[in-house]
């Protein structure tokens, strides 16, 4: 007969020898410290992978939308490059968007009738992530600097007639009578003290120096955790932030995880930013940042109204803007924003779905930026989603529910093209 003695100790042995269940894989916050391969082995096999990556990614944007070079007529940035004209967020097969915005967002979601264009946008490549560039802004600063800031890994995917002008032309709150103080050049290290020096106090030509420095960041950097085939100096603020405005270059945001659910960034221009709330800035570049003004909009009063020189259709805009459009709740004149956050909860409209390794849930609270000289700022919302002025009216008459008619939507774009 077994004692209760003989019992426990057969139990210990049977549990001392039985396999241990493997822990669960965890995904961590943090990005691995140490690379596990060499970087030639990693360099070899994201080189290799590279063309069906941006295959990949291109395929998506062709499915989304509508990519032509199609210029408005009569409609440019500061500088003078084209605006693009038109709804580019392709439709599902057999709707409309008069037939989309008169549907509740949940017959939106259960039909999957959600344009895909308004879905978050992937990374050209979600899963690895990091900062991209336009070509343009990188063959300028190999030009300049002799900086390559070309990753062997991928490419930026839009197309540059979708971006910002560049150089973008740099305005001043302090001195409004020089115009563009830029010259028509890329603002570097190269040149800004030749372009700055007698226009700058010694503090805001300091706070310059900073934002045209390099410093290392994580795939430009000197060590083996890199994405540039040679040891890098690292990327400027400016690198982003071309001129103080922005050139359509992008990174995911750092406030979520796991990397599927990390948003896409679209630089935003730091033009204005002496309207928002920047206390965290180091104080030199933040002396100058406050210089930075919104490009010229002859058609605005002081008190951001229209003025005289405004044509019908900006003025019947302005009314949509302040009244049925609701744009005014979130972004006030003279700059066009209340300096907050706000919730669209676009996860209404659609069933979560992953994307290239990203993963459409909800987007969160998203800050309302100026809409003062937004033509010169495309593409649109947080992550470039939408690539014109036309698809962000349509975007926020479904977000808002606010059944703009086609003639009062063209009215509303002809208002946001003035501020």
């Amino acid at each position: 007969m077994k004692t209760r003695a003989h019992i426990l100790f057969g139990l210990l042995a049977v549990a001392c020898i039985a396999p241990v269940p493997a822990q669960e894989e965890r995904k961590s916050s943090y990005a691995p410290v140490v690379p596990n391969e060499a970087l030639a082995v990693t360099m070899s096999r994201m080189k290799s992978e590279k063309a069906a990556v941006m295959k990949r990614q291109a395929e998506l944007l062709q499915q989304r939308y509508d990519l032509r070079n199609n210029p408005a007529p009569n409609a440019s940035m500061a500088r003078g490059k084209p605006l693009q004209s038109g709804i580019r967020v392709k439709l599902a097969p057999g709707t409309s968007w008069e037939r989309l915005a008169a549907l509740t967002p949940a017959a939106i979601r259960d039909g999957d009738l959600f344009p895909a264009g308004f879905l978050p946008l992937p990374h050209p490549n979600h899963p690895e992530g990091g900062m991209v560039f336009p070509q343009f802004q990188i063959n300028e600063l190999k030009r300049q600097e002799g900086r390559d800031l070309t990753r062997f890994d991928l490419d930026f995917d839009l197309p540059d007639h979708f971006l910002p002008e560049f150089p973008a032309p740099i305005f001043l709150t302090t001195r409004p009578d020089l115009g563009d103080v830029s010259r028509g050049k890329n603002v570097t290290s190269d040149n800004y003290f030749e372009l700055f020096d007698g226009i700058l106090n010694p503090k805001q030509l300091e706070g310059l120096r900073l934002l045209v420095s390099p410093f290392p960041q994580q795939q430009f950097n000197q060590t083996s955790d890199r994405r540039s085939e040679r040891p890098h100096r690292g990327v400027a603020c400016f690198d982003c932030h071309a001129n103080g405005h922005a050139n359509g270059a992008t990174h995911l945001a750092g406030d979520v995880r796991p990397q599927e659910h990390r948003h896409r960034i679209d630089t935003p221009s730091l033009r204005g930013v002496n309207v928002l709330e920047r206390g965290s800035q180091v104080h030199f570049m933040a002396e100058f940042q406050a210089l930075l003004d919104f490009p010229p909009a002859p058609k605005l009063g002081v008190t951001g109204r229209l003025n005289e020189k405004a044509s019908d259709a900006e003025r019947r805009g302005q009314e949509l803007f302040f009244g049925k459009g609701q744009c005014v709740m979130c972004h006030a004149p003279p700059y066009f924003t209340d300096n907050s956050m706000h919730n669209l909860q676009t996860e209404r409209f659609f069933k979560t779905k992953t994307i290239n390794g990203r993963t459409a849930s909800a987007d969160g609270p998203i800050k309302t930026f100026p809409l003062r000289g937004i033509k010169d700022s495309p593409p649109y919302l947080h992550d470039g989603r939408l690539l014109t002025l036309e698809d962000t009216v349509e975007f926020f008459n479904l977000m808002l529910g606010t059944q703009l008619t086609a003639a009062e939507k063209e009215d509303l774009v002809a208002y946001l093209r003035v501020l």
